[in-house]
């Protein structure tokens, strides 16, 4: 067994699940937390240990965290892309979507720097935010919020917890081909618009963004914390979003990617 035990939640599939697979290859020892039934079968056949878990339940989470206190690093990767309009939107669509990505990652994190600061600090941390953290894109105001809000709970949290030697830094991936997007980019108009815009002619893969965590967690970035890095192709330096055809299509009153919604954290 390793000497180096990393925690993921979300990890069962799509960006998550490339992130597992990057960890691993590079020496990793895999825990994965995920919603999906299947989990601990597609945990193993990444090489990891996969256990059902609901990152919205708090008391779930926080034991599965402690049941691995020699964990030295956390990705949260557990999240789901939904929303409505801002006129039509309810409380309750708000929350759901705050509940995973922004206040899932805020429970893992919380019960990972408890464990590490008892051990006697030292640890990394990874969020996985997006571009959409600071590109709006019509009717996913909740999607959008919640990324932002990763974005500074990693910059928060690398404050509070660096005297600690926790290191915590969030990677925003760009358009990413996941389950969660795959039917966007089956539209020939929406993948062509989208390597237009990408400096590097192509949209991202799971292992992309793998890679970057891997490197992030590396020791040979011991220095670096409270950054965010986008994982895009370069297309952030030209803007997407609202700009894109599949984002202009859709009706103001509802957007819903396949794979969302309670439960399913499909990146």
């Amino acid at each position: 067994m390793s000497e180096h035990v990393a925690l993921v939640t979300g990890g069962a599939s799509g960006i998550g699940a490339g992130i597992v697979r990057a960890l691993v290859e590079a020496g990793w020892d895999l825990r994965v937390a995920d919603a999906q039934p299947g989990t601990a079968k597609a945990a193993t056949s990444l090489g990891a240990v996969g256990h059902v878990v609901d990152v919205r339940d708090d008391e779930a989470i926080t034991a599965w965290v402690n049941r691995y206190p020699e964990a030295t690093a956390l990705v949260t990767s557990a999240g789901v892309c939904a929303g409505q309009s801002l006129l039509q939107s309810t409380d309750a669509d708000w929350h759901s979507v705050l509940d995973v990505n922004l206040m899932g990652s805020v429970r893992a994190l919380r019960a990972f720097a408890r464990n590490r600061v008892a051990a006697g600090g030292g640890g990394a941390v990874v969020l996985i935010g997006s571009n959409n953290a600071f590109w709006p894109a019509r009717t996913l105001g909740p999607y959008c919020a919640s990324k932002a809000a990763v974005m500074m709970l990693g910059r928060v949290a690398a404050s509070e917890l660096g005297e600690h030697q926790i290191r915590v830094n969030v990677v925003a991936p760009g358009e990413t081909d996941t389950p969660m997007t795959r039917a966007a980019l089956a539209d020939p108009g929406e993948l062509a618009e989208i390597s237009r815009r990408t400096p590097l002619g192509r949209v991202g893969t799971p292992a992309d963004i793998g890679s970057a965590v891997a490197l992030l967690l590396d020791p040979g970035a011991a220095w670096i914390t409270g950054q965010l890095i986008s994982v895009d192709g370069g297309i952030s330096l030209r803007g997407e979003s609202d700009l894109n055809p599949v984002h202009q299509s859709v009706p103001l009153e509802v957007a819903q990617f396949p794979g969302s919604g309670p439960g399913a954290f499909p990146r």
